[in-house]
């Protein structure tokens, strides 16, 4: 009898001193999801770190959140991005709403939306001085505001890793050439249609444009030689020869606006034709990576062991 209550009883005993059971992920495994993501196969890193978010303490929980922030923001989807990292704006620990802000602002410069990011600024750069200098250095260049590119780029470098200050230099040699873009002079395009209607457009690559600006002042001029022509045959009045003249006028002046225009286009997009791999790789700069993989110990030799 008491052999039987102590059958009974010891499984149950022993089973007291287990630790509780807890929710797992269902085998979603962090280490999975962070090879993925270093595989740039952010679309199932994603859903990894969702599930793992799900079940985890609130300790881990921040670290996946933002895992599927920058998945989506390395997949050109900043606009997913943001109300992920807004979620963590709430967190009680101030190091964690620091890192949302700096995601927030990051992505709102990604949108070239530099008025949306400047409330999260500040506690941004307690986050990380160099990301956040960095992405204030792309929306100046965003704007126009080759200057204040700079000062911010000193900012960048001061506060850049030694594995970022080769590329930061790179940065800066880039825009201080910037001004050496092949360009088109507006004045030049100007006279260029004054003297021969669309000229000036197809100097400043817009042969479309010039064609188009010699066809209707060409025939409204023409159209005015005729017009004036049959009026004065007839001894006036003129009409007919004023009407023609004052529409050809007007083509003949929107032709030269048109050209002085077309030559500012054309700066204008060779500057940011030059710009693009510059944005691209302040856009590449990472506000999160996955942990390092483990070294299995049989790689490892045993001198380093």
């Amino acid at each position: 009898m008491a052999l039987g209550v102590a059958l009974f009883v010891a499984p149950a005993l022993a089973a007291a001193d287990e630790p509780p059971v807890v929710p797992s992920a269902f085998g979603h495994d962090p280490r999975f999801a962070a090879s993925l993501f270093r595989e740039h196969d952010y679309f199932r890193a994603i859903g990894e770190y969702k599930a793992l978010a799900f079940y985890a303490s609130d300790a881990d929980r921040p670290n996946f959140t933002f895992a599927i922030a920058e998945g989506y923001r390395r997949s050109d989807r900043p606009r997913s991005s943001l109300p992920v990292a807004a979620r963590l704006l709430a967190h009680p620990e101030g190091a964690v709403r620091d890192r949302a802000s700096l995601f927030l602002a990051a992505n709102f410069f990604a949108l070239r939306s530099r008025a949306l990011a400047d409330p999260y600024l500040v506690a941004a750069r307690r986050a990380d001085p160099f990301v956040t200098a960095s992405y204030e250095f792309l929306g100046a260049l965003d704007a126009g505001k080759l200057d204040a590119a700079q000062e911010h780029l000193k900012t960048a470098a001061a506060h850049a890793p030694a594995g970022r200050k080769a590329q930061v230099a790179g940065w800066a040699a880039t825009v201080a050439h910037v001004d050496e873009t092949a360009s088109r002079s507006p004045v030049l395009a100007g006279i260029f249609s004054a003297i021969l209607p669309g000229s000036g457009q197809l100097y400043a690559g817009h042969p479309v444009d010039g064609a188009q600006a010699l066809l209707f002042v060409g025939a409204f001029a023409t159209a005015t030689f005729a017009s004036y022509r049959y009026e004065h045959d007839r001894q006036g009045p003129y009409p007919l020869t004023i009407t023609t003249a004052t529409i050809a006028g007007i083509f003949y002046a929107a032709n030269v606006y048109g050209a002085v225009r077309s030559a500012g286009f054309y700066n204008k997009n060779a500057r940011e034709a030059r710009l693009v791999p510059l944005r691209q790789a302040v856009l590449d700069v990472p506000l999160w990576e996955p942990p390092a993989p483990e070294t299995p110990r049989d790689a490892v030799p045993p001198a380093e062991r």
